[in-house]
C-alpha cells in the first residue's frame, strides 16, 4: 500500500496502491482511473488530461509490485522511476491534507 504523490505543471496528481492491490491514477482528489489487482506486470494506467487551453497531456503509470518499482511519465517524458518503499514519497492515504507533492518543472 502506498500514495505517491506529485505536482506537474501546477496540478496535483498521485499513484497509490491500496491493500488488495489496486492502482489509482488522481488529479487532485479525483480518481481519474483504476486498474485492479492483478498478477500480470506491470499494472498499467493512464488518463489524457487537458491542463491549459487545449494543451494536452498523457500521463501514464506503471508499476511492478515484485520490485515495487513505479515508472511515471508525462508525454513520454519520465516524471519518476524508481522504487516506492513506503519512506520515499509514500504517504498512507491520498487525501488533500497528507499530500506533499515534488514539483516537476517542464521545459516546453
Amino acid at each position: 500500500m502506498f500514495c505517491h504523490a506529485f505536482t506537474y505543471r501546477g496540478r496535483d496528481f498521485a499513484v497509490r496502491r491500496t491493500a488488495d492491490g489496486e492502482l489509482a491514477l488522481m488529479l487532485g482528489k479525483v480518481v481519474r482511473k483504476t486498474c485492479p489487482p492483478s498478477d500480470r506486470e506491470p499494472q498499467y494506467l493512464w488518463t489524457n488530461v487537458e491542463l491549459e487551453w487545449e494543451e494536452h497531456h498523457y500521463i501514464e503509470a506503471r508499476y511492478w509490485a515484485t520490485s515495487g518499482k513505479l515508472r511515471i511519465t508525462a508525454n513520454g517524458r519520465t516524471l519518476h522511476d524508481g522504487v516506492v518503499d513506503g519512506t520515499t514519497q509514500a504517504v498512507p492515504s491520498c487525501n488533500a491534507e497528507t499530500l506533499h507533492p515534488p514539483v516537476i518543472n517542464e521545459l516546453s
